[in-house]
Protein backbone atom coordinates (compact mmCIF):
# COMPACT_ATOMS: atom_id res chain seq x y z
CA UNK A 1 0.00 0.00 0.00
CA UNK A 2 2.55 2.59 1.05
CA UNK A 3 4.58 1.14 -2.32
CA UNK A 4 1.31 2.61 -4.09
CA UNK A 5 0.81 5.80 -2.43
CA UNK A 6 4.36 6.52 -3.33
CA UNK A 7 3.58 5.76 -6.83
CA UNK A 8 1.12 7.97 -6.88
CA UNK A 9 2.94 11.26 -5.57
CA UNK A 10 6.26 10.61 -7.03
CA UNK A 11 5.25 8.51 -10.12
CA UNK A 12 6.62 5.67 -12.19
CA UNK A 13 11.04 6.38 -11.88
CA UNK A 14 11.50 8.31 -8.51
CA UNK A 15 12.42 5.43 -6.61
CA UNK A 16 14.38 7.11 -4.24
CA UNK A 17 12.28 9.06 -3.09
CA UNK A 18 9.76 6.58 -2.60
CA UNK A 19 11.71 4.95 -0.82
CA UNK A 20 12.56 7.52 1.28
CA UNK A 21 9.47 8.69 2.16
CA UNK A 22 6.90 5.85 1.98
CA UNK A 23 8.70 2.43 2.19
CA UNK A 24 11.35 3.35 4.57
CA UNK A 25 12.17 -0.49 4.91
CA UNK A 26 13.75 -0.59 1.57
CA UNK A 27 16.32 0.54 -0.30
CA UNK A 28 15.84 2.27 -3.72
CA UNK A 29 16.99 -0.37 -5.96
CA UNK A 30 14.26 -3.38 -3.76
CA UNK A 31 11.75 -0.04 -4.30
CA UNK A 32 12.82 -0.36 -8.24
CA UNK A 33 13.05 -4.24 -8.48
CA UNK A 34 9.24 -4.54 -6.72
CA UNK A 35 7.85 -2.22 -9.11
CA UNK A 36 9.40 -3.56 -12.15
CA UNK A 37 7.49 -6.92 -10.97
CA UNK A 38 4.34 -4.82 -9.85
CA UNK A 39 3.80 -3.30 -13.26
CA UNK A 40 4.95 -7.26 -15.02
CA UNK A 41 1.49 -8.14 -12.71
CA UNK A 42 -0.39 -5.39 -13.82
CA UNK A 43 0.69 -6.19 -17.73
CA UNK A 44 0.08 -9.40 -17.26
CA UNK A 45 -3.73 -9.25 -15.36
CA UNK A 46 -2.64 -12.07 -13.54
CA UNK A 47 -2.84 -14.66 -15.96
CA UNK A 48 0.50 -16.38 -14.91
CA UNK A 49 -0.73 -16.50 -11.46
CA UNK A 50 -1.47 -19.76 -9.89
CA UNK A 51 -3.02 -17.99 -6.40
CA UNK A 52 -3.93 -14.53 -5.51
CA UNK A 53 -0.83 -11.88 -4.28
CA UNK A 54 -1.19 -9.36 -1.72
CA UNK A 55 0.52 -7.13 -4.51
CA UNK A 56 -2.08 -7.57 -7.01
CA UNK A 57 -3.68 -4.68 -5.59
CA UNK A 58 -4.84 -1.50 -8.04
CA UNK A 59 -4.55 2.46 -8.01
CA UNK A 60 -8.23 1.54 -7.77
CA UNK A 61 -7.97 -0.27 -4.57
CA UNK A 62 -6.11 2.15 -2.77
CA UNK A 63 -8.54 5.11 -3.74
CA UNK A 64 -11.86 2.67 -2.24
CA UNK A 65 -9.86 2.46 1.00
CA UNK A 66 -10.42 5.09 3.78
CA UNK A 67 -6.56 5.92 5.24
CA UNK A 68 -7.98 4.51 8.88
CA UNK A 69 -4.90 2.29 10.69
CA UNK A 70 -7.36 0.23 11.65
CA UNK A 71 -9.30 -0.11 8.02
CA UNK A 72 -6.00 -0.41 6.70
CA UNK A 73 -5.63 -3.06 9.21
CA UNK A 74 -8.62 -5.29 8.22
CA UNK A 75 -7.78 -4.99 4.76
CA UNK A 76 -4.04 -6.42 5.14
CA UNK A 77 -5.39 -8.89 7.56
CA UNK A 78 -8.31 -9.82 4.68
CA UNK A 79 -5.27 -10.10 2.02
CA UNK A 80 -3.06 -12.32 4.02
CA UNK A 81 -5.52 -14.74 5.16
CA UNK A 82 -6.80 -15.27 1.54
CA UNK A 83 -3.28 -15.51 0.06
CA UNK A 84 -2.95 -18.35 2.50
Amino acid sequence: MKFLMGLKKYGKGDWRNISHDFVTTRIQTQVASHAQKYFIRQQNGGKDKRRSSIHDITMMNLHETNSSSLEMNNILMYLITICN
